[in-house]
C-alpha cells in the first residue's frame, strides 16, 4: 500500500455518494454489473477496473457497500490521473467496510460527515487549495472531451449530408438505369447496384457512430454534472 494517498476530500465524497445513488436505486449496496457506464466513463481497462474492485469488494459477493464504493471511485479517480493501484486496502478502511451498512434515501447525503471533517484537521489550506484544483481540473477535461465530441459529431452530420447527396444521385441513376433496362428487355449494370449497396452500408455505419457519438456526449455531461 506503499504511500498511496488514501485521504478523500468532502467534494470527492460528495460526488462518489451521488454516483451511488445512481448506480445503487437507492438501495444499500450497488451490484458490479450495474456499474457498465461507471466502466465506460473511467477509460481504464476491463482488467484494471476488475482489479479496483476485488481490492474494495473484500467478502467477494460482487456488490459493495456505500464506504466501499467511496473508496472504489476514489482509486478509479486516481488511477485515471496516473497513480499506480494499491497492492491492498489498509485495516482501518476494512473496518468500516465490515460495519453495518448505511441506510440510503431518495436525497443525496451531506458530504460533510465526521469522517470528512477528520480527515481535513490538520492539513493546510495550501493541501485543500491543490484538492481543489485538481477537481477543477478534472471538470475541465470532462468539458474539453465532451466539446471534441461535439465537433466529431459536427463532423459526422456533415459527411452524412455528403453521402445522403451520393446515395440519392446512385438511387436515381439506377433507377434510370432500370427503366431503360426494362424497356430493352436487359438488366442494369452489376457495378451500380454494388455501389448502390456499398453507399447505403457507408450510411448505415456514419448513422451508428453519430448516436454512439450522442450517448458519449449525454455520459460525459452527466460526468461533469456528478463532479
Amino acid at each position: 500500500m506503499g504511500d498511496y494517498d488514501w485521504y478523500i476530500s468532502p467534494a470527492e465524497r460528495f460526488a462518489a455518494e451521488t454516483q451511488f445513488n445512481k448506480y445503487s436505486e437507492d438501495e444499500e449496496e450497488v451490484a458490479l454489473n450495474h456499474l457498465e457506464q461507471l466502466f465506460q466513463l473511467s477509460r481504464l481497462s476491463q482488467h484494471e477496473f476488475s482489479q479496483i474492485w476485488q481490492i474494495v469488494d473484500i467478502r467477494m459477493r460482487q456488490r459493495i457497500n456505500l464506504e466501499q464504493f467511496v473508496y472504489f471511485s476514489h482509486i478509479l479517480n486516481t488511477r485515471r490521473k496516473g497513480k499506480p493501484i494499491p497492492s491492498g486496502i489498509p485495516l482501518d478502511v476494512k473496518e468500516t467496510f465490515l460495519k453495518q451498512p448505511i441506510s440510503t434515501s431518495s436525497s443525496v447525503r451531506a458530504s460533510t460527515t465526521g469522517r470528512d471533517v477528520g480527515a481535513s484537521h490538520g492539513r493546510s489550506i495550501k493541501e485543500l487549495e491543490d484538492e481543489l484544483e485538481k477537481l477543477s481540473t478534472d471538470v475541465r477535461l470532462a468539458q474539453n472531451e465532451e466539446q471534441l465530441a461535439k465537433e466529431h459529431l459536427q463532423e459526422l452530420e456533415m459527411a452524412k449530408g455528403e453521402v445522403d447527396g451520393l446515395a440519392d444521385y446512385k438511387r436515381r441513376e439506377l433507377a434510370a438505369l432500370q427503366s431503360d433496362a426494362s424497356k430493352t428487355g436487359s438488366s442494369a449494370p452489376s457495378g451500380i447496384s454494388s455501389g448502390a449497396g456499398t453507399v447505403e452500408e457507408l450510411l448505415g455505419k456514419l448513422k451508428a457512430e453519430k448516436e454512439m457519438l450522442k450517448r458519449q456526449q449525454g455520459e460525459l455531461q452527466q460526468a461533469v454534472n456528478a463532479l
